[in-house]
């Protein structure tokens, strides 16, 4: 099912156009007996080309752009009443969490890791530790890209 927006009407039409451009450039190149011609025909079918896959990303609704989120990691912090939001994202095959501190009911945004470029979820799996330094910091320490332990240190807010 197309989309109704018009913009779509006229992008078939460019694709159809450049796909003419690019036949009469290499009939009119073979005719001439020329490469220059015929070498050039082939930038409109490159142009169609990606026209082709940017439509099928768009209306097959590719994910290409967007986080896909893991289930939300409640965890309270050792020897604290501090409890943590762990909201772990995948994104092609990177990942990150981003991590959140629970209070009176609201998440307060304490800040972002990342880790790394394999697609590794490490705090799904289990790969992490909380420590807890007094009422003010928390580190993070998570696995990365599985055999390197990175670690993060957060201020808490106040209450």
């Amino acid at each position: 099912m197309a989309p109704s927006n018009p913009f779509w009407f006229f992008f078939g039409i460019l694709i159809v156009l450049l796909f003419g451009a690019s036949i009469a450039l290499a009939v009119w190149g073979r005719k001439k007996k020329s490469k220059k011609l015929i070498i050039l025909s082939t930038v409109p079918i490159l142009i169609v080309i990606f026209c082709v896959l940017f439509t099928l990303i768009t209306l097959l609704n590719w994910s290409y752009n967007s986080k896909s989120y893991q289930d939300d990691l409640v965890v309270i912090v050792p020897d604290s009443n501090v409890t943590l939001v762990i909201k772990e994202w995948t994104l092609l095959l990177g990942s990150g969490t981003e991590i959140y501190v629970l209070q009176d009911g609201n998440e307060i945004f304490l800040g972002e890791t990342g880790s790394g470029d394999d697609g590794f979820c490490s705090f799904k799996d289990g790969n992490y530790e909380i420590i807890n330094h007094g009422n003010d910091t928390i580190t993070v320490r998570w696995l990365h890209e599985r055999n390197i332990w990175n670690e993060k240190t957060f201020s808490l807010p106040k209450n």
